[in-house]
Parts: structure tokens; sequence; C-alpha cells
């Protein structure tokens, strides 16, 4: 009987172990789109920030908060991406590389609607544009690579 009961257990730990490699290709990519989505709606709320500050239409501490929960949300998007794919490939460096960029860009705004000067402007602007450009070049690398990925499967069906 307890033959059984540790061949019955080996078995079930093995078929765990295959079953969880499979779901792997398909938990990644949703979390990377996760991670994406997060990074838009992070690059919309610090551009819906900074024409808030600009127009001083709120306090100061309103845009601050604002800007202090797109960082921690980004900030635990960025261990979801570290734990869940490490590094590998270009997608999830990608990612990181911008949650880095978008929490010092996040940095910048928060200077400029604590000190309106023209300098900090600038220097908010710039990021603004560049958050833009690593969200649409991340949607379309992550589409890319999603397209090719299913176009596989269906050839193998």
């Amino acid at each position: 009987m307890k033959n059984y009961l540790v061949f019955l257990f080996v078995f079930f730990f093995m078929f765990n172990i295959f079953s969880q490699d499979k779901n792997d290709d398909f938990v990644v990519p949703k979390y990377q789109s996760i991670a994406i989505g997060q990074l838009s709606l992070a690059y919309r709320l610090m551009t819906l920030s900074t024409s808030l500050s600009i127009a001083k239409a709120v306090d100061d501490d309103y845009i601050v908060s604002i800007l202090n929960n797109v960082d921690s949300t980004i900030k635990n998007c960025s261990n979801i991406v570290s734990q869940t794919d490490g590094k590998n490939g270009d997608i999830p460096k990608m990612i990181l590389e911008a949650i880095d960029y978008f929490i010092s860009c996040s940095k910048s705004v928060k200077n400029y609607t604590t000190l309106h000067s023209y300098e900090n402007l600038q220097k908010v602007r710039a990021c603004i544009d560049r958050s833009g450009k690593y969200v649409d070049d991340l949607t379309e690398l992550h589409n890319g690579k999603t397209k090719k990925k299913n176009t596989k499967n269906k050839l193998k069906k």
C-alpha cells in the first residue's frame, strides 16, 4: 500500500512539474502584457500630471500623490516581471529599463511641480516624449512576438 502511495505521489509531482512548463508559455506573455499596460497608464498619468502642473489646476500635493502611486505601482510591476520572467529576452529587459526610466521621469515631474522653472519643464517634456516612445516600442515588440508565437502554435496543430 505504501508503495502505491509513493508511486501516486511521484506521479502527481511529475505531472505538476510538466504542466507548469506549459503554463509558463501562456503566463509569461500575460504578465508582460499587464506590465506594458501599467506602463502605458503610468505614461498617461504622468502626462496628465504635467498638464495639471503647468496649468496650476490643482494643488501640488495632489500631483505628487498621484505620481507616488504611479511609482509604487510600476515598482510592483518590476518585481512581478523580475520574478516571473527573470531578465531573459528583449521584452523583460526593456520593461525593466522602462520602469527605471519612468520612475526618474516621475521624479522630474515632481521637481517641476514643486519648483516651476523653464529648465525643469524642458526635462519633463523630454522625459515624457521618451516615455511615450518606450510604450510604443514595447507594444510593437510584444505584439510582434505574440503574433509569431500564435502563428507557430497554429501551424503545429
